[in-house]
């Protein structure tokens, strides 16, 4: 999980929108890394929760073993799941508004 969001850290359309140079990425980065809640990849025997891109069940496997109360992503099949096992799925832009209500 850390690895691709590396990976969609450092694309070039989300540098430009973001503004982002190549210290404020790492900081991004090891920041995460520290406030990270590390788990076991757990493969599962229930069908696929992604239809369309099973390798991102690995998203909601960490969030409920991790209890998080949000997956935060940008990717359509991810969001479009809307809730997973108590765990809401938002977008970016959703989860702002969620942070500056609380």
């Amino acid at each position: 999980i850390l690895n691709e969001f590396e990976d969609v850290i450092n694309r070039k359309e989300i540098v430009k929108l973001h503004m982002l140079t190549p210290k404020k990425r790492k900081d991004i980065i090891r920041q995460l890394l520290i406030l990270s809640y590390i788990t076991l990849e757990k493969r599962s025997t229930e069908k696929a929760i992604v239809k369309n891109d099973p390798d991102d069940d690995k998203l909601f496997y960490a969030a409920v073993e991790g209890r998080s109360e949000y997956i935060v992503s940008g990717d359509n099949d991810v969001i479009n799941i809307k809730n997973y096992k108590g765990v809401k799925i938002v977008t970016a832009h959703n989860f702002l508004d969620v942070l500056k209500k609380s």
